[in-house]
């Protein structure tokens, strides 16, 4: 999916997301684009917001500035380098509106991250006892350099207490999107023992983020190599490590936390 991709934005009840009609509880919107791209020079762009639902929202819109700290955890910093208008708008059922984005920051030899949200302001009707929770969801915004370089690395691999990690840096001046990691472990020769994977996220200019797949025990046991794959929107990158079987561990799963918010997928 491209920058004009649609993505409908849900509301979450009670920290789970709900397999039923969600006009019953919230307004659905769409958001158009689902990330936001200024290229080098380019000084506006626009988010639109549709009402696909049946009640009036009120929606407060806001900016802040998007880096990541050595471990790859997301930071979130006030700043003036965008310019939002409006910041606050109604938008009736059926109707669409437009917010527009300023860029007035430095033009870098590195990308600039920001992102920009949009808070529902919550509204009771008179007599109204239900429990009713606010939206809230954030369009990324990435500001190019004049050349863009995408360049990612696998810099560490290794295999301890039942855990592969590994760790990925991105030497590029533009972020990288990190579709998927996988763990492939192999008995002997190409015979495939287990396979694991998870999903990842952006890896911002510069930074690194280390990755951590569970092998299951008793794969572990005939395992003898782990081939890793790091999947990417602009490229991909492998490497193999052998197995200590010494290190082969009961790992403990541990329960998703409960979600108090709708994570927005990446598009593809």
């Amino acid at each position: 999916m491209h920058r004009n991709t649609v993505i409908s934005i849900f509301l979450i009840f009670a920290g789970i997301i709900l397999q039923c009609p969600f006009s019953l509880y919230a307004g659905m919107f769409e958001v158009i684009p689902i990330k936001v791209f200024f290229e080098a020079g380019q000084k506006s762009a626009v988010i639109k917001l549709r009402n696909t639902g049946e009640e009036k929202a009120t929606m407060q819109i806001d900016v802040k500035a998007w880096t990541q700290d050595s471990n790859g955890a997301d930071k979130l910093e006030p700043t003036e380098d965008i310019v939002i208008f409006p910041k606050i708008v109604d938008v009736n059922p059926g109707e669409e509106r437009i917010i527009r984005l300023g860029y007035k920051g430095p033009q870098t030899g590195k990308e600039s991250t920001y992102r920009v949200f949009l808070d529902e302001l919550p509204v009771s009707k008179p007599g109204e006892t239900a429990l009713k929770l606010a939206l809230r969801f954030s369009v990324p915004v990435f500001i190019s350099a004049q050349k863009k370089v995408h360049e990612m690395a696998i810099e560490k691999a290794e295999f301890e207490e039942g855990l592969v990690r590994v760790t990925v840096t991105n030497r590029g001046n533009s972020h990288v999107m990190i579709k998927k990691v996988k763990a492939t472990g192999f008995a002997y020769a190409e015979h495939e023992a287990f396979s694991q994977e998870m999903t990842g996220r952006y890896i911002l200019a510069g930074k690194t983020k280390t990755y951590t797949l569970p092998v299951p025990y008793d794969e572990c046991l005939k395992t003898k190599t782990v081939r890793l794959q790091v999947e990417a929107e602009q490229m991909s990158k492998e490497t193999r490590i052998s197995i200590d079987n010494t290190q082969c561990r009961q790992v403990k799963q541990e329960a998703p936390p409960s979600k108090k918010e709708m994570k927005i997928p990446p598009s593809k």
